[in-house]
């Protein structure tokens, strides 16, 4: 008896709009997180605010290849698609189509939240600004507070710091492997290692990029520089970004430098600037000694948030870091991950996080974000 063959279940084209999701929910892919950035209960009704504020046409096109997609969803296949690492295959069985064009989809997607949004973030905006103060108090109350339960003096010798600044390193493929073309005995896409030496690490050992991002105590990302080979390290970054420069140029006046300068904090890395600091590393000799080392590691317990920030990126937005998907001669992995930073802001709007609780500030609503 010949043994009985299963065929495979053929993609299904279903109408499905913003409505519908913000209604009942986003269906997974079995293996997925019910529980998605997006996922449901109160979360499900901030899906069609995304929508709108992420000002999203209702028809995009066209693609390279003259083809059309409704923006409804597009922007529903985007939001799955980043928020997991399931395949672009995987997907078709929901949404209908052809794989190249979701692949395409995906592409205008981060490349239109970029086009839109990067201005905002590339300086540091007046509505940030605007709330320095604000921030600087709030990790002054927090600063006290951790000086507090360690029994040390509360007077903080080095303020006004407003937020923090850190880079985040992102794992790629390696880059340039595999032929050039078909057949036998073809070279090598690069023969010389020339594309794995730019973005190599030897300390790592891995071949990617890093972000740098200065971090709000509201929890939002106020600044990032993005896409830097991750051959070099955060002081090089630091340069190309010019966040020490720009920060001055933002409490300008006039031309006249602002009495109170605001500052940034970064990690030992960091040498002092006129608007970053780093630790004190206090000599033995030093006379504060004690209470230097006491505000140097109430510093460091504060500043940890910034890695709660990578952390939840790499939660609700997988795909964003996802090393088997980050090829650099065919995916726009910069653009995406400025659509992880940006989208995170978004969640935070719509939200709130751990940051934003731990110094107790409210970020602002999504509307208000995406319309700066």
């Amino acid at each position: 008896r010949r043994d009985s063959v299963v065929a495979s279940p053929v993609g299904i084209t279903r109408r499905v709009d913003v409505d519908e999701l913000a209604e009942h929910g986003v269906r997974h892919a079995p293996g997925e997180d019910p529980q998605g950035p997006w996922g449901g209960g109160r979360r499900q009704i901030g899906v069609r605010r995304l929508f709108v504020s992420l000002r999203w046409p209702q028809r995009i096109g066209p693609m390279d290849n003259g083809q059309f997609c409704d923006g409804q969803i597009s922007f529903l296949f985007f939001i799955r698609r980043i928020s997991s690492t399931c395949r672009v295959s995987d997907l078709i069985r929901e949404f209908g189509r052809d794989k190249s064009l979701w692949s395409r989809v995906f592409k205008w997607s981060v490349r239109h939240i970029e086009a839109q949004f990067e201005a905002i973030l590339d300086d540091y905006h007046p509505k940030h600004v605007a709330r320095f103060a604000e921030y600087a108090e709030s990790i002054h109350a927090e600063v006290n507070r951790h000086l507090r339960n360690h029994n040390a003096p509360q007077v903080f010798t080095t303020f006004e710091v407003m937020g923090f600044l850190d880079n985040k390193c992102v794992s790629s493929c390696r880059a340039g492997s595999g032929l050039a073309h078909a057949g036998a005995g073809a070279p090598r896409k690069d023969p010389n290692g020339l594309l794995q030496l730019a973005i190599y690490n030897g300390w790592k050992h891995i071949h990617g990029f890093k972000t740098e991002t200065v971090i709000a105590p509201n929890g939002l990302t106020m600044k990032c520089f993005n896409g830097v080979s991750l051959r070099h390290n955060d002081l090089f970054v630091l340069n190309l970004s010019q966040s020490n420069q720009k920060l001055a140029a933002a409490q300008t006046t006039g031309g006249v430098p602002n009495p109170t300068q605001y500052k940034i904090y970064g990690d030992s890395i960091y040498p002092p600037m006129s608007n970053l600091l780093s630790r004190h590393d206090a000599h033995a000799a030093h006379p504060q000694k004690v209470q230097l080392d006491k505000e140097d590691r109430a510093m460091s317990s504060v500043r940890e948030c910034v890695e709660w920030e990578y952390a939840e990126g790499d939660l609700l937005f997988p795909l964003s870091v996802y090393k088997s998907k980050l090829k650099l001669m065919n995916f726009p992995f910069r653009e995406t991950f400025f659509a992880r930073i940006w989208l995170r802001n978004c969640y935070v709007c719509l939200y709130g996080d751990k940051i934003s609780q731990r110094f107790d500030l409210k970020p602002p609503t999504l509307e208000d974000m995406c319309s700066w």
